[in-house]
Order: C-alpha cells, then structure tokens, then sequence
C-alpha cells in the first residue's frame, strides 16, 4: 500500500492544478462527490471550505471520506485515499496555506484578487489523514499484452 509520503505519490499530488474529487455522506447519509482545490501539507491532504456548507456539516456528522486525483488522460494514473476529515487545529496557518492553494489554481494576474477574495469568505481549513492510499500509475502501460 502506498502513503502519501512516498516520492512517486507526492509528485503526483502535488503536478499542476488537478483538482481532487471528495466523496462525503451528508448529513442526510446521501453519497455526495465534489470537486476541490487541495494541497499537500506534512503529509495530508489540504482544503478549505465554508465554515457553514453542506460539506462542514456532514463532516461533524461522520468524518470518514475517500479522495481521488486522476491525470484523465493516456496512459492514465490515479492516487485514491480514504481517510478521516477535521478541521486543522493550526488558525495561525490559515493565511500561509490558503495562499498556497490559491497559487497552485489561479493565474499569477489573479493571485491577489482570488486570494482577497477567499479571505473574505467565512472559510475554515480542513485536513485528511489517510488511512489507506492506492496509487496507480501508467495504467495503459501496464495491462497484458
């Protein structure tokens, strides 16, 4: 099994702005998957998001979430993870990681607006520690000839 320390998943993660599908139950146990910007920090997986969405609420309900990184495109590769979601206990690296994610999605001309932006929204920072991870790499490249 693979961890997200490994070098191989780390580059993955971490290449262009490919964003990372989350699996969640609502608080009504519907199966729900949205997309989100995320970093890698120490090991984790990091999103923010309102400190009031749907999303905030059903992880105070059941934590447990699977996330998925594909490249979607030939030869195809993917790094899937479950784990358990919490809001990070680090308010005094909110600015530093927000910053982060938004460098990694926005146009270096739109960084600071984006940035302004997301400040001003009521965001809290979320963390997932993964409890398995499954990397697949060169897919194509691997089925029998």
């Amino acid at each position: 099994m693979a961890e997200l320390t490994d070098p191989r998943v780390a580059a993955f993660l971490s290449e262009g702005d490919r964003n990372g599908k989350l699996s969640y139950l609502r608080e009504d146990r519907r199966p729900a998957v949205v997309p989100v910007w995320f970093v890698v920090d120490n090991g984790e997986i990091v999103f923010f998001t309102g400190r009031e969405s749907p999303k905030a609420k059903a992880f105070a309900e059941d934590p447990r979430v699977a996330f998925l990184v594909d490249d979607g495109c030939p030869p195809y590769s993917y790094v899937s993870i479950t784990g358990v979601v919490a809001k990070s206990a680090e308010p005094e690296r909110f600015d530093e990681l927000l910053a982060k994610l938004v460098a990694r999605y926005t146009p270096q001309e739109d960084f600071e607006k984006t940035l302004q932006f997301f400040k001003g929204q009521d965001e809290a920072l979320y963390r997932i520690r993964a409890t398995q991870v499954q990397a697949k790499f060169d897919l194509m490249n691997a089925l029998p000839v």
